[in-house]
């Protein structure tokens, strides 16, 4: 963990520039922080909207992880968090169903927002009568029946699935968070585990309601962790012309529009602090040369290794704080929905095959396999 000594000093020369007012500081002061035709002239620089997300992907998060959580909120907690959950942990057991449900609520804070992690668990797969699969995965093994004695199918990319079998999925995710998420902030936000949201895919979110998806990824960004294991292939089918791309971007869907938001520092459990700084730079530089244009950087980690990643989360946003200011470039907390600028439209291209994995070794996997 970052020293508190450290920490409050890199915070307070922050505050001294006035960086931490408007990143920690929620909503309202974005009807206030607009650019006009007079700011863009005097040399106002753009501004970046942060989106920090915490993902519950339906692995296993005890109150060590929860803990971990808290301790990086003890530093940062005006900062609002974006929570994927995966409805998982309420297609189990009741007893899980209860006390995953304990965690999460007790992880919420206000200004907080909670999205749909999608993933084909089986339970879910399951539940929304739609065939099983187990495989491809991301990491070249077929599932067994020992890897599914209690639940199983994370690693199974969801666009091997039928178009009809992902509407399927998707909805019943979406019932099941929305039936024991009552009471939480719920968004219509999703995130597709692994990146893999397909045409098929981002048309089943825009029909199930969505209008956010924070399912993409610049392909470099996670080569280094991910380059030997068939998720790649996946990955760079879809998004290997991303950098070229607004950030966001809209889709077109059969169904309307939908908001692609790419994960600019990726999930830290497949990039570096070192990494991830690059990428805000780089989208610094571009908001100081389009002062009148939003961008979003979104980072985030998984709640199954927060205990390792929260430490460098926090590592990450102090970093972040730094670059800002250093860089007078304005940032503020996204908000769902909050981007109102005008977004170029994106036509995807289908990826084809789907169904093909590279000719890894079947039989390795990762470390850590998340």
């Amino acid at each position: 963990m970052v020293s508190r000594s450290v920490s409050r000093n890199l915070i307070n020369a922050v505050i001294r520039v006035g960086l931490t007012a408007s990143l920690l500081v929620s909503a309202p002061v974005f009807a206030n922080d607009r650019a006009d035709d007079s700011e863009t002239q005097s040399g106002r620089p753009g501004r970046i909207l942060i989106s920090v997300a915490a993902s519950w992907d339906g692995s296993n998060v005890d109150q060590t992880a929860v803990n971990s959580l808290a301790a990086f909120r003890s530093q940062y907690g005006a900062i609002p968090m974006l929570h994927f959950v995966s409805p998982a942990y309420f297609s189990r057991s009741p007893k899980e169903s209860e006390r995953s449900v304990v965690l999460l609520r007790s992880s919420i804070r206000p200004g907080d927002q909670v999205g749909l992690h999608v993933a084909p668990w089986k339970s879910i797969v399951s539940r929304s009568e739609s065939m099983f699969r187990s495989a491809p995965t991301f990491w070249g093994a077929e599932v067994t029946k020992r890897d599914c004695v209690s639940d199983c199918g994370r690693e199974v990319p969801i666009l091997v699935y039928e178009p009809e079998e992902i509407v399927r999925i998707i909805a019943t995710s979406k019932s099941l968070l929305e039936e024991k998420g009552r009471d939480l902030p719920l968004v219509p936000a999703a995130h597709i585990a692994g990146w893999v949201a397909s045409p098929d895919v981002h048309a089943a979110l825009r029909r199930t309601g969505f209008t956010w998806s924070f399912s993409s990824v610049p392909p470099d960004q996670v080569a280094a962790s991910l380059g030997q294991w068939p998720l790649m292939y996946w990955v760079r089918g879809l998004w290997g012309g991303l950098d070229r791309l607004p950030q966001p971007h809209d889709v077109t869907t059969p169904h309307g529009m939908l908001t692609e938001v790419t994960t600019s520092g990726a999930l830290l459990d497949h990039s570096t602090i070192a990494a991830a700084r690059a990428r805000f730079v780089d989208m610094a530089e571009r908001a100081r040369a389009n002062p009148s244009q939003e961008f979003v950087y979104h980072i985030g980690t998984e709640m199954a290794s927060a205990v390792r990643q929260m430490p460098r989360l926090a590592m990450l946003v102090e970093t972040l704080e730094v670059e800002a200011a250093r860089m007078n470039v304005r940032v503020a907390p996204l908000r769902i929905p909050q981007v109102t600028r005008s977004i170029p439209i994106l036509e995807q291209a289908t990826l084809q095959p789907t169904d093909k994995r590279p000719s890894d070794d079947p039989d390795r996997r990762p470390t850590p396999a998340h």
